[in-house]
């Protein structure tokens, strides 16, 4: 099959999956993408920029009428892309992927708990709704057309839609409140795939316990719980080192300068680490990897450090328990935190999720991919 993969945030987890799965799948992918970043404006007019030019962008891997399938992100504004795409483009069935879901995704801290751009949320459903309505319109026992990443996403996704139509003023609301079982007779869970760490672990007996922390520097991933987290190790004595890693954008929480001082002595890895080797030996050496995310639709750098050999401690929500199972070691509280990693640094037995994460390796995921988007692709 000939794929028009198309993606406005190319950026981060998004560029990862499709650039992986890209590169080891039997179809042939032609992207057209926009650079990862101003989420906003790309949910807003990526479309459009995106449509603009498509046929001399691709003119020379075949052109648009060569095309069987569409895969998109969630990003997309999958309405107004078929509206203004070319139409030999539009009228091919659309595939959408929801790596995350704009009902469940955590307000910033400075705005007030209950303010929330509703649109967002409502292009996440429209993109849904487009795409059961195009190729030959979707109907129950055709494949699916849109994945999700978690079964928490999609329910997530679904329970926040029937919430949002559920207040609309809207005389006909009830019409697009029958969307939603239509809508959700055609979803699929569909995990990344991730790249196996195959870095050899280096680990010396009485060394203290070194543990991991890597996930974008901003408010949603709560750093404040975990340096907390770490305060209150301090204080018990615990020996320990830390690597804090992950991008970071205009808007970084202060806590970050506050720990990088306290804790100068005790830190092996600050910052973001771009070459992938250097990533993945920082995650090899770790003993333990922390996450206190407000929001995770998977866990793509927990399941990383789980096949580099770590433990991962996470908290007992979001998408965690249905991707790791009981492989993993879950908190409830920063308590309960505090008192997990204090008896993995005294007895020093780990919980290894090694074989869980290697379901999720791209030579396993591609294939399955694969053939999902193969029978979607009839549509």
């Amino acid at each position: 099959m000939r794929v028009l993969a198309v993606e406005p945030y190319f950026g981060g987890s998004h560029r990862s999956f499709l650039e992986g799965w890209a590169s080891r799948s039997r179809h042939t992918f032609v992207f057209r993408t926009l650079a990862g970043h101003h989420w906003k404006w790309r949910m807003r007019l990526g479309a459009v920029e995106l449509a603009e030019g498509l046929k001399d962008a691709v003119k020379d891997s075949g052109g648009v009428d060569s095309f069987d399938v569409v895969w998109c992100s969630s990003m997309l504004d999958v309405a107004l892309w078929r509206g203004v795409v070319d139409r030999a483009v539009g009228r091919l069935p659309h595939v959408v992927y929801y790596h995350e879901n704009q009902f469940a995704y955590p307000t910033a801290p400075e705005k007030e708990a209950d303010v929330r751009d509703l649109h967002f949320g409502l292009t996440n459903l429209t993109s849904a709704w487009a795409a059961l309505e195009s190729g030959r319109p979707w109907r129950k026992g055709m494949a699916a057309r849109l994945w999700w990443n978690s079964a928490y996403n999609r329910d997530t996704f679904v329970g926040g839609a029937g919430d949002l139509l559920g207040k609309s003023p809207a005389k006909h609301h009830g019409v697009m409140q029958r969307w939603l079982p239509r809508i959700n007779a055609a979803c699929a869970v569909e995990p990344p795939g991730i790249t196996l760490v195959d870095a050899p672990r280096k680990k010396q007996i009485g060394e203290p316990m070194r543990i991991a922390w890597a996930a974008r520097w901003e408010h949603d991933k709560q750093p404040e719980a975990f340096f907390r987290a770490m305060h209150a190790l301090e204080g018990r004595g615990v020996d320990f080192r830390l690597s804090v890693m992950g991008e970071r954008f205009n808007l970084v929480p202060g806590v970050f300068e506050q720990a990088e001082e306290h804790f100068a002595a005790r830190i092996d890895r600050w910052g973001y680490v771009p070459d992938r080797k250097d990533y993945e030996r920082a995650l090899a050496e770790a003993d333990v990897f922390v996450s206190t995310a407000a929001h995770e639709f998977f866990g793509l750098a927990a399941v990383e450090a789980a096949s580099a050999g770590c433990s991962v401690v996470l908290p007992r929500r979001l998408a965690y328990p249905e991707v790791f199972g009981e492989a993993a070691l879950y908190y409830d509280d920063e308590e309960t935190l505090v008192e997990t990693l204090a008896d993995l640094a005294h007895t020093r037995r780990p919980r290894h999720a090694g074989v869980r994460a290697k379901r999720y390796g791209w030579d396993t995921r591609a294939k399955q991919l694969d053939a999902a988007l193969e029978a979607a692709g009839k549509g």
